[in-house]
């Protein structure tokens, strides 16, 4: 932009010293149009070029993975998650354009599906304009799909901003939902083994021009992952929900798998977990928790009924 201000300059001294005021005008306004037109056609360019990479780093990605064991190239294997990130970080860039102000006709992506993908999974239509886009493969292991997430928004003044947030989460965050003071619950899932689905509740903040994501919404930390639960979130109210796997026994009892919510694994502290089995109050009768959004935290809405859970899981 600085070199189109340096032409416009230099040309208007020219023609200052061969033309008369009337007609300086007019060609001045001619060579801005001119200009802007070009810087325009550049911009369209750099968006198509970086689009046209993305699409060849899909189509790279299904011929290797539609490859059998006995013909597999290990080397690319051995360094599929940072090839997957470089992706992740090309999308965030391709975000940022202004064509991408309005979600982007991801037809245009061709791939297989079943194989890797590029979608639009969320969006908010408030001041924020929030999408959260997917990029992603079948691993072809029991792990199956891994997702990276990229985020786009808009501060205040509509300027666009984005971030890869597989830098600290792998989930297909299918729900967005608006809390107080910016804050907003991401609710998403990602299969997580042959035996589970990973189902995740994460909070984000907008403050000015960033994206905040170590807010400590649940104690110390801005998400809860669980395997094979349910969460539900109550706009009114602001009420978090988490349903453990109802089963049943050989007799056709039912009861909840609430070892869903063992701990240990991730709060290897007992001192920090008591501190979340606290906060989450788990009935194991029901095998749920419910917890309500205020003040930029989750707080417990009923008397804890979680010692029942430690005698069972941790003693």
């Amino acid at each position: 932009m600085l070199h189109f201000l340096f032409y416009i300059v230099v040309f208007n001294n020219f023609i200052g010293q061969n033309y008369n005021k009337p007609m300086r005008r007019k060609i001045s306004a001619i060579l801005i149009c001119f200009l802007i037109t070009v810087s325009a056609s550049s911009q369209n360019s750099k968006f198509n070029q970086l689009k046209n990479r993305i699409k060849a780093d899909l189509l790279l990605l299904q011929t290797k993975t539609l490859t059998g064991p006995d013909n597999r190239d290990y080397d690319f294997y051995d360094n599929l998650d940072a090839y997957c990130n470089r992706t992740a970080r090309k999308i965030s860039k391709l975000l940022l354009f202004d064509e991408a102000r309005t979600p982007l006709d991801l037809s245009d992506f061709k791939y297989n599906e079943h194989i890797a993908m590029f979608e639009l999974s969320a969006k908010t239509d408030d001041k924020h304009n929030i999408r959260i886009y997917n990029f992603g493969y079948d691993c072809g292991g029991s792990r199956g799909w891994i997702t990276y997430p990229i985020i786009q928004w808009t501060n205040d003044a509509g300027k666009l901003f984005t971030y890869n947030l597989s830098q600290k989460i792998n989930s297909e965050f299918t729900g967005i939902y608006a809390l107080p003071d910016d804050y907003y619950l991401l609710l998403g899932d990602e299969k997580g083994s042959g035996a589970c689905r990973v189902r995740t509740a994460y909070v984000i903040r907008f403050k000015r021009d960033y994206l905040l994501l170590d807010s400590p919404a649940f104690v110390n930390h801005p998400g809860l992952s669980f395997c094979n639960v349910e969460f539900t979130f109550n706009e009114e109210t602001k009420e978090l929900t988490c349903q453990a796997q109802e089963m049943q026994t050989t007799d056709g009892e039912v009861f909840y798998d609430i070892s869903a919510f063992n701990l240990q694994y991730n709060y290897p502290d007992k001192t920090e977990r008591n501190k979340m089995y606290s906060l989450l109050s788990i009935d194991y009768n029901t095998g749920e928790f419910k917890v309500k959004f205020s003040n930029g935290k989750f707080h417990k809405t009923r008397k804890s009924n979680s010692e029942p859970f430690f005698r069972v899981y941790e003693e």
